[in-house]
């Protein structure tokens, strides 16, 4: 196993915000190799959404896994529904997964096609073991967990309960979170800052000097 820490229960990702709240730790104490799945990514990089906020936050987050040696695995219905920017630049391996009958070829197990997703070369394949009646258990429940959450916060936005400016101030923050975090503890300047958050330099110097006053 690539990472032999990882548990369903730990790294399990289906919404954004939880997937930060993980990653914080993980930057925070310097944490490296450890993998995380997030189920149907599509959510969160589709090609369809790639000017929504999040969707932008999330490829600046993915262009940090190389240099802080994390694995993220996205279960996607099909490859090319991936936002192009993933597809070309920051996936790095295609395994695409198919279930045989029982006494077929391998004997029941799954098997899996592997790709090489930048130069799109064809490796081959392997077999993997069925999930555990537990851990099959496990995924299922975080995933009703998950959707039931997401269904909630659908309605409440659907319906105004949710406001409009809240919900901009939490995607504010989180931005202003992450900026502040390589000015203070990566010690990157403000041009750099500013060019890859696409924020102005002096609403950095503004949230630094926030910071520091609290």
């Amino acid at each position: 196993m690539y990472d032999p820490t990882f548990t369903l229960q730990e790294r399990y990702i289906y919404d954004y915000l939880p997937f930060l709240e993980k990653l914080e730790d993980d930057f925070a104490n310097a944490r490296g190799g450890r993998a995380y799945l997030m189920d149907e990514a599509t959510n969160l990089a589709s090609n369809r959404d790639w000017q929504k906020e999040d969707n932008k936050n999330f490829i600046q987050l993915l262009e940090m896994f190389r240099s802080r040696g994390l694995t993220l695995v996205l279960c996607i219905p099909s490859f090319d529904r991936l936002d192009k920017y993933i597809r070309e630049h920051r996936a790095r391996f295609k395994i695409e997964c198919l279930d045989l009958p029982e006494g077929k070829k391998f004997g029941g197990r799954g098997y899996y096609e592997l790709t090489i997703c930048r130069t799109n070369t064809f490796v081959g394949i392997g077999t993997f073991p069925k999930m555990s009646d537990e851990d099959k258990q496990i995924y299922e429940k975080l995933k009703e967990e998950s959707q039931l959450k997401k269904l909630q916060e659908m309605k409440s936005a659907a319906s105004g309960e949710t406001n409009g400016g809240e919900r901009l101030k939490l995607a504010t923050e989180r931005t202003k979170g992450m900026a502040m975090w390589f000015v203070e503890k990566e010690g990157w300047g403000y041009d750099e800052v500013s060019e890859r958050f696409d924020i102005p330099k002096s609403t950095l110097r503004r949230w630094r000097t926030e910071m520091k006053e609290r």
